[in-house]
């Protein structure tokens, strides 16, 4: 009887953990979609900053160069 209560147990402890696992299984597949999106708007932010950066930089060579005329 003792035996059979401790493989009841053992049992049910095993399921609660394969349940745990299939939960962060889930979860584990969430964040790394999240986390793909969260990549590419961080290029795509990367990119936009690079753009703005290249038209200040030449936007401040022309107010340099209209300056150095005057």
């Amino acid at each position: 009887m003792v035996a059979q209560n401790q493989l009841e147990l053992l049992e049910s402890r095993v399921s609660e953990m394969i349940e745990r696992l299939k939960a962060l299984r889930l979860e584990k597949a969430k964040l790394s979609s999240e986390m793909s999106k969260q990549e590419s708007v961080f290029h795509k932010m990367q990119e936009e900053r690079r753009i703005i950066r290249k038209r200040l930089e030449k936007l401040l060579g022309t107010l340099n160069h209209v300056e150095g005329k005057d």
